[in-house]
């Protein structure tokens, strides 16, 4: 069987290749562009596409060059077309080509229809254009069927004193290293796990609004200036040392990234701006995003501190004030919304207990259009829910905001132990801590492991353990998953997983009837489609062969028993017929094909051939079914 996942609307995972949406500084090269294209050739209103254009860069200097995607109901590129927003390639030499891809919301203007999509690179007062081969055609939402009422969630368990938060050197928001650079297949990636006992903040916060606070007052610091270090002024990530150890949801630390779109990381590189995705993952937002990503965010997106697309009169800046007595820091942004509606001013003032206070000085509307902003905190911690709220509001908000660590239960020191941190599929071991060794390599199809003693941690203290590896082909597995696990008595979890979306009800599966003849291998094709198109997480194909027939082989992307493919640990004996099951490659979305190739048979009739695709994010098992005539 080869099981093919077709989309019928839109795309929104991750693309670890993902280029950003901005850049201030390059220079207009002579370009050319074409291979203009949707993730879909079918769309629902409103709904989010994927759009890509191939541009090669015929100008002298290295640049990213900016190109603006467009869609006209009459397909000619005129001034009645609807504009859906624009972005850039990675940075091209003289001669190269690359791809400028844009996740786009459809706007209210794009009606029910069909659309033509542009894609045009601005040249001074004209644009070099190029027109997508097929059209998109937008449809109405299809009405949700009626769900039965589903019981209540059991409650929560009662937490652990003890933390564990695994971190990177990359922000997997834009799969970008620290200096915002893309990671590549291959590269060298650091994973830190922290380890906590009975640290503030890891029993959770409680919220709440206060009168506005007056900015903080000491000794400044620089930590960005966008008149001094323009490249940095936009999309930028900058590493800060705290003066103490600040305890974040259990866990303490003195480093921090703090991004130039208005929000701190704990973890590790802070630079990603398109935080609404997190909002439509299949566990739901503050599920989805405090299990995955540390964050502390006053006003979390798309800023600019220097730059033409911020308009701004003078350049913003960040700085670190460090309050007197030394008990409290902030760290506060003077910027601009990306759009250029003028200043903002705000800051988040961390506490040596483990407060969290966000203040809001300069208060100016945000565009109409911007995504939508963000304020509220994300432990980062696996099982643990965001303190987030996204707003449509046009301005920031008129109050402080002040988080406090709640209580915790008595603890007590946690004895020497160990802790293992997973490889990622596909990568490869390059080094760890002395106190470390690699227990498990990885391999294209299971996750690798590395074990670490852990010596005994005090209640209120942190101790950590680094491992690096080498990314694996993200083009294939999306963004890596890693689990850390610390023997502490109860065993406590988190993990690296970034995935977006659901399939909703609507889904469905078909396996298409064949005809065979005998002598030669057979393959059904299995096809998916969603009203979205989302990546499968951990999706799995069991089902019954037929008594005659003979799975010969795994089919990954049309090559026979390539990798990355299936594992099968359940495979009836030749000719016997019965059940079987594999797992499929994680990610598995459209445009991908993995499934089973099934050997010579003797002429005859075979059937029922069925099978069952489940996934971590599929609410509903898709089941299919056919018969297999064999001729001579």
């Amino acid at each position: 069987m080869v099981v093919a996942v077709v989309a019928s609307a839109v795309a929104l995972p991750t693309d670890a290749g993902a280029a950003k949406a901005k850049h201030k500084h390059a220079a207009k090269p002579v370009v050319t562009v074409r291979g203009v294209s949707a993730s879909s050739s079918r769309a629902v209103t409103g709904a989010r596409v994927t759009l890509r254009a191939k541009v090669r860069n015929g100008g002298r200097r290295t640049a990213r060059v900016k190109v603006v995607f467009y869609a006209s109901a009459n397909a000619r590129r005129d001034k009645h077309d609807v504009t859906l927003g624009s972005a850039r390639t990675a940075k091209l030499k003289h001669g190269k080509s690359g791809r400028a891809k844009l996740r786009a919301s459809l706007p209210k203007a794009v009606k029910r229809g069909s659309w033509t999509l542009f894609a045009c690179v601005p040249e001074g007062k004209r644009a070099l254009c190029a027109k997508a081969a097929h059209k998109l055609v937008v449809q109405a939402p299809p009405t949700p069927p009626v769900q039965p009422a589903s019981p209540p969630p059991a409650p929560p368990a009662p937490p652990t004193a003890q933390t564990v938060q695994i971190g990177t050197d990359v922000d997997w928001g834009y799969s970008e290293h620290a200096d915002g650079t893309n990671v590549q297949n291959g590269d060298t990636i650091t994973s830190t796990v922290r380890l906590g006992d009975a640290v503030a903040g890891q029993a959770g916060y409680d919220r709440a609004d206060l009168p506005a606070q007056p900015s903080v007052t000491g000794t400044e610091s620089t930590i960005i200036d966008g008149a001094t270090d323009p490249d940095k002024g936009d999309d930028a990530s900058q590493a800060v040392t705290l003066p103490f150890a600040f305890p974040f949801a259990g866990v303490t630390t003195n480093q921090i990234g703090v991004s130039t779109n208005g929000w701190i990381s704990p973890a590790g590189p802070a630079i990603d701006y398109t935080n609404d995705e997190w909002r439509d993952d299949y566990r739901g937002g503050p599920q989805a995003l405090g299990a995955n990503v540390a964050a502390i965010a006053p006003l979390w997106v798309d800023l600019a501190l220097a730059g033409d697309g911020a308009m701004a009169t003078t350049a913003g800046r960040i700085v670190l004030v460090t309050a007197p007595g030394g008990d409290s820091v902030a760290i506060r942004w003077e910027t601009y919304e990306y759009r250029g509606n003028g200043k903002q001013a705000f800051e988040a003032v961390l506490f040596k207990d483990g407060r969290i206070r966000f203040d809001y000085m300069d208060r100016s509307q945000i565009s109409d259009g911007a995504l939508p902003t963000a304020t509220g905190i994300s432990p980062g911690v696996g099982g643990r829910s965001a303190d987030m709220t996204w707003s449509e509001a046009a301005t920031a908000p008129d109050h402080s905001v002040l988080f406090t660590p709640r209580a915790l239960a008595a603890a007590s020191d946690v004895p020497e132990g160990a802790v293992s941190v997973t490889l990622p599929r596909d990568s490869s071991f390059v080094s760890a801590d002395p106190s470390c060794h690699l227990a498990a390599s990885p391999t294209t199809t299971t996750a690798g492991r590395v074990d670490c003693a852990v010596p005994s941690v005090a209640v209120g203290a942190t101790a950590t353990a680094t491992v690096s590896w080498r990314a694996p082909r993200l083009d294939l597995f999306g963004s890596p998953e890693q689990t850390a696990a610390w023997d502490a008595g109860a065993q406590a979890t988190s993990t690296r997983e970034l995935a977006f979306g659901d399939f909703r009800d609507g889904s469905s599966v078909q396996l298409t009837p064949e005809t065979g003849r005998s002598g030669a291998n057979w393959s059904a094709v299995v096809a998916l489609s969603t009203p979205e198109d989302t990546a499968l997480r951990h999706p799995r194909l069991d089902g019954v062969l037929p008594a005659g027939l003979t799975i010969v082989g795994t089919l990954t992307d049309g090559h026979l028993n390539a990798e990355p493919g299936l594992q099968c640990p359940t495979l009836p004996a030749p000719g016997a017929g019965g059940p079987y099951g594999c797992e499929l490659p994680n990610d598995l979305s459209a445009n991908s094909r993995a499934g089973l190739v099934i050997g010579p048979a003797a002429p005859g009739t075979y059937g029922p051939i069925s099978f069952t695709v489940t996934a971590d994010n599929l609410r509903v098992p898709l089941q299919a079914s056919t018969t297999l005539v064999v001729g001579p």
